[in-house]
């Protein structure tokens, strides 16, 4: 190798190494009109609006969510929405916060995400390349018993497992994602969607729902085929930010992005706005020959005409309305039952869909679980000593920091707890606190 090759390799692999080390450039833009521009490797401190704050790496910006950083570990990305922040600076969270926020989601979003071939029905590529009988990778979401709903309940990471899963197995799988919920998290919902549509070119999926609501239906529009349960109900997919309605050019940002999905699925984007927005009108129409449904956001007065959703009400497809107005495929009421609808021989479960379903839904529950009686053990050290309250607190507050590690959607969307390092500043206090008085004569 000549000295100006070696020079010339020297050189890129140095550009290649600053890069790499300054991260991409990032910025972003919040409701209050304040803006905050860097990369991604350089720290900082997100302030929410009840004045929690949380420390991490800003990695992706959209119109209405960060994705945010706070660990190297997967699953220590968390989803927040913009609507829900009053600052981003530089550097490590401050002062420690209030402990509690909760906030009732209802059935709305809430603010606080070579070529490949689809899949041929009945059949499949096997791992050897040849044809064999079509698998299914199967993806329960569903809201956690004792509460949870789209963002820590259901997570983009299990999806995120399933579609990787099913590569593994080679382009054309079909992913069925088995939904029973009643909202949550825009942010959440965007990057679930888009997980989905990032692997569609890979693989068909499914969505079967049995109530998809609000955050849930968002998730199944962006499906490329909807099979319903014979009692399911989708739809109702309206906003709102701690209860309270968001403005108008949210709302029209949201219904926009509503539109893409469902033409990027293949559905009429007049589905979105009545959805969304209780003032709005949905009918169709259906071809006798051919079966088509065209739908429409205004009266038509022609003769065939079905009415979805007047105003003065949101729109909620039951299985009848979707499979007549071409929203849904079939019904079906068990997995057998799904199998026929999607035309495959058999029912044949592949990958650990359901484990990965039940593996964080144990974890979910149990932090829970404790987190609710450590908050009623903090409440009751008051009959205690000075001494024994602070090396207490101290123990739950470490327990709490290694929840952020473990269940970060948890800590975020539901706990009701500091941020890890407003854990680590209040941990420091209470030592030094116990340092002093141990110190006294």
């Amino acid at each position: 190798m000549n000295t100006f090759v070696k020079l010339f390799l020297s050189m890129t692999l140095l550009l290649a190494a600053s890069a790499a080390a300054l991260g991409e450039n990032i910025s972003v833009n919040l409701p209050n009109g304040t803006s905050w521009r860097g990369d991604t490797t350089e720290k900082v401190t997100v302030q929410y609006q009840d004045g929690t704050q949380v420390s991490g790496f800003v990695t992706r910006s959209a119109d209405l969510y960060i994705v945010f950083r706070i660990g190297d570990g997967p699953d220590e990305q968390l989803v927040i929405p913009l609507s829900e922040l009053v600052a981003i600076s530089s550097g490590d969270a401050a002062a420690p916060v209030a402990e509690e926020s909760s906030e009732d989601t209802g059935g709305s979003l809430v603010e606080p995400a070579g070529a490949a071939t689809k899949p041929v029905a009945g059949e499949a590529k096997d791992d050897t390349g040849g044809k064999g009988p079509q698998g299914v990778f199967y993806l329960p979401l569903k809201d956690a018993p004792y509460g949870g709903m789209v963002g820590d309940s259901i997570r983009v990471q299990e999806i995120e497992e399933i579609i990787e899963q099913a590569d593994k197995a080679g382009p054309g799988q079909i992913i069925v994602l088995d939904i029973e919920s009643g909202g949550g998290s825009v942010p959440e919902a965007i990057i679930i969607c888009e997980r989905i549509q990032e692997a569609k070119d890979r693989h068909s999926f499914v969505a079967w729902p049995g109530y998809a609501i609000s955050a849930a239906a968002y998730a199944a529009l962006a499906c490329d085929q909807i099979v319903f349960k014979p009692t399911g109900r989708l739809g109702s997919i309206t906003m709102h930010s701690s209860g309270k309605p968001v403005s108008d050019e949210k709302e029209e940002k949201w219904i926009t992005m509503l539109e893409h999905t469902l033409e990027e699925a293949g559905r009429s984007p007049h589905l979105a706005r009545a959805m969304v927005v209780n003032l709005s009108w949905l009918s169709y129409t259906k071809d006798p020959v051919t079966g088509k449904c065209t739908h429409y956001n205004e009266p038509q007065g022609v003769p065939g005409e079905v009415v979805l959703s007047w105003p003065n009400e949101n729109c909620v497809f039951t299985a009848d309305e979707a499979m007549d107005s071409c929203l849904a495929i079939g019904t079906a009421k068990s997995k057998e039952e799904l199998a026929k609808v999607l035309d495959l021989a058999e029912w044949n479960e592949l990958g650990t869909g359901q484990d990965l379903y039940d593996d964080w839904h144990k974890t979910l529950i149990k932090a829970k679980r404790q987190v609710t009686l450590q908050k009623v053990e903090l409440g009751l050290l008051g009959e205690y000593t000075r001494v024994k309250q602070i090396k207490d607190t101290i123990k739950i507050y470490k327990d709490w920091q290694k929840l952020w590690k473990k269940a970060p959607n948890f800590c975020l969307y539901g706990g009701g707890i500091p941020s890890y390092d407003q854990l680590e500043k209040m941990i420091e206090e209470l030592e030094l606190e116990l340092r002093n008085m141990l110190r006294r004569p």
